[in-house]
């Protein structure tokens, strides 16, 4: 009896064996063969935009791309190292950028990277968890097989190759920076001329340029997510990227008292890069000095020349657009609109956002003044916040006196008062950083994509986002609410 028994449990032990190594075996060859699959469409999709990079400013191409649901993650870099916050990026839409195109399995440490033959702009693309991840989980419900597919489209820039796919739910801005630098005889900054910029070291300058550029475009990006403060699940209206740095040697141009936009403009050939690559936004970076430089102008296209309003300056000139702080020269006019900046290197990120977020607010304002007024009452403006009363509120982005305010719930079917003050937006700890975490709270409670706001006569709060993001497309729909 005891023989028999052995016997049968020697028996269900080696059956159990016998059918682990064969799932394991099985699961060995399933996982090398998504691999073989993995790298098959990984090569081709980068043979195609190493393809689009040798093409002619304009050209596309279009390629239809699989990820199998044990790759990590799809991006372009300027290294081969492995990416952070891959969830959040893929989530969010967000731009990466560089001379490689990487792929990273699940399983793996390191990624695997091509380099291409130019600098190429690209969402963060791969396969989350299943249960995080909503096209692999209604694939595995229906019986699918768990992959998922892009349609991408190419297109080459002055700047690379920029991709997009379909079904992006972002906007995507490009940004392009300008910098002046004047060199002494030395080859050194000469800091006679730049402000309150003291260092003489140019590479230096650049650098601290790109990085500020780089941190504002994040910025922004995060506070074009709707009550993000609120629900972390939200993504983006606007993705802002960082595409290229055009550095002049030389003195900054000016005219009449006055940063010379116009000549900067011209001399980088500005309607090459918004007509042809779609670039929406020039960042102009200046020093602080005697001079007045313009906050912004958002320059009317001839795609939106039914829209043009006209300013006249006082030397006869017009201006076709959105003009904030000062007049200009009439600055180039392009097929499709732009909006240029001049930020001061020197200046804080509260400081210097505060110019962007002007720029909103003279945009929503022209679109619809009285939609735009109704919510600056609840959530207040740029340099008023909503817990204060005017003028004592100019600037006193950190004041800890309370009012009751229904901005977080503007206009929601669940609208409510509640007091808020600085904490609402800083937190334990009210900062003075010239308003900075205010900005970015405010920017999240302007109506974005997936609002769900409806007014009492069945209208809808629209994406007010995309009359920054595509200034031309939404102003033929006119008005902030549909």
């Amino acid at each position: 009896m005891a023989e028999e028994t052995m016997l049968i449990v020697g028996s269900i032990v080696i059956g159990i064996l016998v059918f682990m190594l064969t799932y394991r075996f099985f699961i060995i060859i399933s996982y090398n063969s998504l691999n073989i699959m993995a790298l098959n469409e990984f090569n081709k999709f980068y043979s195609e935009i190493d393809f689009v990079c040798s093409q002619e400013t304009k050209s596309t191409a279009k390629i239809n791309f699989t990820i199998t649901e044990n790759t990590r993650v799809v991006y372009a870099s300027d290294n081969q190292k492995p990416v952070l916050k891959v969830t959040e990026n893929i989530k969010n839409g967000k731009i990466s950028d560089g001379n490689y195109i990487c792929m990273q399995f699940k399983n793996q440490q390191e990624p695997k990277c091509y380099e291409t033959k130019c600098k190429v702009y690209m969402p963060y693309v791969g396969s989350l968890e299943i249960w995080n991840d909503f096209k692999l989980f209604v694939n595995k419900i229906l019986g699918k097989p768990l992959v998922k597919e892009y349609d991408f489209e190419i297109k080459k820039t002055i700047y690379g190759v920029d991709l997009s796919y379909e079904g992006y739910d972002s906007l995507k801005v490009p940004v392009l920076a300008v910098s002046y630098i004047p060199l002494d005889t030395n080859g050194e900054i000469d800091t006679s001329l730049t402000g309150d910029w003291k260092e003489k070291d140019k590479e230096k300058l650049e650098n601290y340029t790109v990085e500020l550029t780089e941190n504002l475009c994040s910025l922004i990006t995060e506070g074009t997510i709707y009550k993000y403060f609120d629900n972390y699940e939200n993504t983006p209206s606007l993705n802002y990227y960082f595409i290229g740095l055009e550095k002049r040697y030389e003195i900054l141009p000016k005219k009449n008292g006055f940063v010379d936009l116009k000549k900067i403009l011209e001399d980088i050939d500005i309607c090459e890069y918004v007509d042809d690559s779609n670039v929406k936004e020039v960042w102009v970076w200046v020093y602080r000095d005697n001079d007045k430089p313009v906050e912004f102008s958002t320059v009317f296209g001839h795609n939106s020349k039914n829209f043009w309003n006209f300013d006249v300056d006082s030397d006869g000139e017009k201006d076709f657009g959105l003009i904030g702080s000062y007049h200009l020269n009439d600055l180039p006019v392009c097929k499709n609109s732009y909006t240029v900046y001049n930020f001061l290197i020197t200046s804080s990120l509260g400081e210097i956002i505060g110019n962007y977020t002007h720029r909103i607010e003279k945009t929503l304002s022209y679109v619809d003044e009285n939609t735009w007024l109704r919510f600056n009452s609840s959530c207040g403006t740029t340099d008023c916040p909503p817990n204060l009363d005017w003028p004592y509120c100019l600037y006193y982005w950190n004041s800890e006196e309370e009012k009751n305010s229904n901005c977080v719930s503007w206009y929601r079917e669940n609208e409510y008062f509640s007091a808020i003050n600085c904490h609402t937006w800083y937190g334990s700890i009210c900062e003075d950083d010239f308003g900075l975490k205010y900005k970015i709270w405010w920017m999240q409670n302007i109506p974005g994509k997936n609002n769900g706001i409806k007014l009492d006569d069945g209208s809808k709060i629209k994406n007010w986002w995309e009359f920054i993001g595509n200034f031309d497309k939404a102003l033929m729909k006119e008005g902030l609410i549909e």
